[in-house]
């Protein structure tokens, strides 16, 4: 990495790539991602990045990605050829996920027309306003607590070319507020999406009864409930679908179902991904046993 700039921009096979990003202890001594971005978009080579990470911009916690968006979208003219998209980047070490704070991204639609690939971590403030684009092929927006503002956004959306969108809900400890009627219009729309993953939430069961009788079934080539809460209410109800056996591929990574319903996800003759069941927690709550399951990550 060039150490005067702090970013490199390096040219492989699948087009030319950078990644910024700003550790805390760059931010305790006063650096900004701003300032990071100035340096970028005065480098000749800045018009030729296809793909942008936009790691930590330094104590995420405690700032949000305003200022960021603003400079990317004040300087989009610079990154003409830009196809990839990646803001919040970035791992526990720098902030714990259900602590990432994010903001308004709707500019982006319209500074970026030839986006073609969007990921976002991290859903606190997280707006996707209204979305218009004719080019993005996959939209991923992974949360522990996504608020289910974010989905009914991405539900209206307009995405004639979207084959892949990958949605962490999180739970609601965490701040999800996404119900089954946020998700059930995803279901029901994008007639080019090929992928679709519901993973890591807490309305596991609700998904899987939702979509078994879903249109977008007869098309979908892939489908994700892993890391969730799936137990033998979701799975008898997808097991009761004919129009799961159009996937090439359904992924229940991170479940709670019977020993006797995960063999009979194993027998479909299609592909499966199913590892061991979780252990549901018994609990007594003011006298009364409760069973409580978990989902994957929830910090």
């Amino acid at each position: 990495m060039d150490t005067d700039k702090n970013y490199s921009i390096e040219t492989g096979d699948h087009g030319t790539s950078c990644r910024l990003e700003v550790s805390n202890e760059e931010s305790e001594r006063g650096i900004q991602m701003v300032d990071k971005l100035k340096a970028l978009f005065a480098d000749q080579r800045v018009s030729e990045v296809t793909h942008l990470e936009i790691g930590s911009w330094g104590k995420c916690w405690e700032i949000d990605s305003s200022s960021v968006v603003e400079a990317l979208v004040e300087s989009a003219d610079r990154l003409p050829n830009l196809t990839s998209l990646k803001l919040g980047d970035m791992t526990w070490t720098d902030c714990e996920l259900s602590w990432i704070k994010q903001s308004n991204v709707e500019p982006f639609w319209e500074a970026f027309p030839n986006l073609e690939y969007l990921n976002i971590r991290g859903g606190n403030g997280l707006s996707l306003g209204t979305i218009r684009h004719q080019r993005l092929k996959r939209l991923d927006v992974f949360s522990t607590g996504l608020d289910g503002s974010v989905v009914r956004q991405i539900a209206a959306a307009e995405l004639p070319a979207l084959e892949n969108l990958e949605l962490g809900l999180g739970c609601s400890p965490g701040g999800s507020t996404v119900t089954i009627d946020d998700v059930i219009p995803i279901l029901h729309g994008f007639p080019a999406l090929k992928r679709l993953f519901l993973y890591n939430s807490e309305i596991s069961d609700d998904i899987a009864v939702a979509i078994a009788n879903a249109p977008i079934l007869d098309t979908l080539e892939e489908f994700s409930l892993s890391e969730g809460t799936l137990s033998d209410r979701g799975g008898a109800a997808l097991l009761a679908s004919p129009k799961i056996l159009n996937l090439k591929k359904l992924d229940l990574n991170w479940h709670y179902m019977s020993e006797e319903m995960t063999e009979r996800f194993v027998s479909l003759p299609i592909e499966v991904d199913i590892d061991e069941p979780g252990e549901v927690d018994e609990v007594v709550i003011d006298g009364v046993v409760q069973y409580r399951r978990y989902i994957a990550i929830s910090e």
